[in-house]
């Protein structure tokens, strides 16, 4: 099972069929919350659409296409990070992200997806990682600004939410980039991480 311990609170564990029910709750109560960003809310309604959704994640790991982590704190489900539309040729990936509101605002998302840039670099050789923000949702694009992205453009009413069109924000990072920061801050890009299967 590959899972990253950030820290003594924190840790990201690829879903696994044994997180169904964490994961279902943690969906079904904060739906509302979700839906106001997120298509896919609406088509995880039951335990079995979760459970067909783990399945499927689970086997897109195992082929290096896409990567699922739930977000884990203090032993509790709290949000995901997730990579997607990874092209093997061009050796790029996509970060999305999501966190219960109530646990939002204590910097537990950066640190996480922090962690996982270090994977996606290190681990699975990517040399360009993207994030896509909605517009008018400052804290996903506070993210992004702290983990040394750079806006590369806007993507006009690219996504529809609801009834309602978003301009998407396209942040962008380069391995070169990080590894420039990472020797700034006195970091190998080397270096161990809490990695453990």
């Amino acid at each position: 099972m590959l899972a990253f311990r950030v820290n003594r609170e924190i840790t990201l564990q690829i879903l696994g069929l044994e997180h169904t029910i964490p994961f279902y709750r943690c969906v079904v109560e904060n739906y509302e919350h979700l839906r106001r960003w997120f298509n896919w809310v609406a088509d995880l309604r039951t335990v079995d659409d979760i459970k067909q959704f783990i399945l499927e994640s689970w086997n897109q790991a195992k082929e290096g296409t896409e990567f699922h982590f739930g977000v884990w704190w203090r032993k509790r489900l709290v949000g995901m990070v997730s990579v997607h539309s990874i092209d093997p040729w061009i050796r790029a990936g996509e970060i999305g992200y999501w966190l219960v509101k109530w646990m939002e605002g204590k910097g537990i998302m950066t640190q996480a997806v922090k962690v996982i840039i270090r994977f996606l670099f290190v681990n699975q050789q990517l040399n360009r990682l993207e994030i896509r923000c909605a517009k008018t949702n400052r804290r996903s694009q506070a993210i992004p600004k702290r983990l040394g992205f750079r806006l590369a453009g806007v993507f006009r009413q690219a996504e529809r939410i609801k009834n309602r069109w978003e301009d998407l924000l396209i942040y962008e990072l380069l391995k070169v980039e990080w590894e420039e920061n990472q020797r700034k801050c006195g970091f190998d890009a080397n270096d161990l991480y809490h990695l453990y299967h």
